[in-house]
């Protein structure tokens, strides 16, 4: 945690020197305007970090205030940085072009004088100032909306006749603790209430903070009502928060922590499995147990149907190889804020969604019911998923 922090720190500084460097320095500013930029920039980059690194020791309703801003920020700190980038590259570009243009003796594609280009990097500098405000303001209106409830109908080759119907219910990625709070979560739980499932799963990530701290704030899901029973797997952050005060907070509210085992659903004759493992991010902590999937399918009859909670995606080519029918994850957001999407593809072999992995398995992955860090949304929505499965006939 403390390398991670350090590398944090690192990247955001270098980030801003970036932002520094393109919208300040080089546009040749007036001393007093200069100045006002530099301390602004500097004041923005030591608020992402000390914000990550208090927030969460302070009560949900001062740390809603207190990281509201510098969270908003750091998502337009993306649009921006992203704008800059795609800026330099038509400059390079450009300067390429000009450069072999010139070699060739064709002087209408010289390279731009420097006059020219300070007035173009000006220029460039507002644009990116007003894309990245317009882009940001369109996020945080997005991400006010209600949790969207996505229907998803899916077929199960082994489900049992009995349940052939049944109506699941996923939620995920919610992060309560620090601009989203137990009033956010009374209303997932009335909408999610609303629905009338059968079954109510909930895929890790549900908080940002400690139990002592965030504890009222997550009560309301002792509200959430289903016949088969609410479920829950952890998420990488709940092990960032001491997981395993986490998991015994949520048995005290009627939820069942699915950490590395199964329970069987519907009939006792002709039962569905519904497995659960813990997060990947386990692995790293010595005072808890790791992802099992072993573990949590042990005992399971071959012909008996799988649905498997797994916070993260990239558990499908393990579960495929185990025969499992389902799996449910989050962890991606969709990728939450374009173009950050293109990153997450980096790590996770799916983004949002319905998947047929194979003939066999299937994946769907819930776009977050909340989100992480900044209030924004660009390309994705806030997901409540309504599951209903059906038996497959051959």
């Amino acid at each position: 945690m403390i390398l991670f922090g350090l590398f944090f720190i690192m990247i955001t500084g270098l980030i801003h020197y970036y932002i520094w460097k393109r919208l300040v320095k080089d546009t040749a500013l007036n001393p007093g305007l200069r100045f006002a930029g530099t301390i602004s920039v500097a004041a923005l980059a030591i608020s992402i970090p000390a914000t990550m690194m208090t927030a969460r020791m302070m009560s949900a309703e001062t740390a809603k205030v207190v990281s509201f801003m510098p969270l908003l920020w750091m998502g337009t700190m993306l649009f921006v940085v992203t704008s800059l980038v795609m800026v330099d590259l038509f400059f390079l570009v450009r300067y390429l072009i000009g450069r072999f243009s010139s070699a060739a003796g064709d002087v209408a594609t010289a390279p731009i004088d420097s006059e020219k280009r300070q007035s173009l990097k000006k220029i460039a500098a507002a644009g990116t100032l007003g894309l990245s405000g317009s882009l940001s303001a369109a996020s945080f209106i997005t991400v006010q909306k209600d949790a969207t409830v996505i229907r998803q109908d899916i077929r199960l080759a082994k489900l049992p006749e009995a349940l052939n119907g049944l109506r699941m219910v996923q939620i995920s990625d919610i992060h309560i603790g620090l601009t989203l709070d137990g009033e956010y979560l009374s209303h997932v739980v009335s909408k999610v209430n609303s629905l009338k499932p059968d079954l109510i799963v909930i895929t890790g990530d549900l908080v940002d903070g400690y139990v002592n701290t965030l504890q009222k704030e997550v009560r309301p899901l002792a509200a959430l009502k289903a016949p088969q029973g609410v479920f829950f797997v952890t998420g990488n952050h709940e092990y960032y928060f001491r997981a395993n005060e986490w998991t015994i907070f949520l048995q005290t509210l009627g939820i069942l922590v699915l950490d590395n085992r199964a329970v069987e659903i519907g009939d006792v004759k002709h039962p569905l499995l519904l497995a659960g493992v813990n997060d990947y991010q386990a692995n790293r902590f010595d005072d808890v147990e790791g992802l099992d999937l072993e573990k949590a399918l042990a005992g399971r009859n071959a012909e008996q149907e799988v649905v498997l909670l797994c916070h993260q995606p990239k558990i499908i080519h393990d579960a495929a190889q185990a025969d499992v029918g389902l799996v449910l994850s989050g962890h991606t957001h969709g990728g939450q804020i374009w173009p950050f999407n293109y990153l997450v593809r980096l790590q996770q072999p799916f983004l949002k969604g319905h998947i047929q992995y194979n003939h066999r398995s299937q994946l769907y992955i819930n776009q977050g019911t909340g989100y992480w860090g900044p209030p924004m949304r660009l390309g994705t929505t806030s997901e409540i998923t309504l599951i209903t499965l059906h038996r497959e006939e051959n």
